[in-house]
């Protein structure tokens, strides 16, 4: 990389995108978003999640499924 230059990997998925790579709908993902049941950020009117978190998130409900 020479000096000056940024490389920038996009961390973060849109709600088209996490619904979509979820398999889950929009409209579930935007209501789970808006009872805060799935983490994401607001910035202005956007939503977005980060694929880690939301990883993380999937490992979790796997395990209270499994612990039931």
């Amino acid at each position: 990389m020479e000096r000056g230059e940024i490389v920038i990997t996009r961390r973060t998925l849109t709600m088209k995108e996490a619904s979509q790579w979820l398999g889950i709908s929009y409209h579930l993902l935007a209501e789970k978003a808006r009872k805060g049941d799935i983490p994401h950020s607001r910035i202005g009117s956007r939503v977005l999640f980060r694929a880690e978190s939301l990883e993380n998130w999937l490992n979790q409900q796997e395990e209270l499924k499994l612990s039931r």
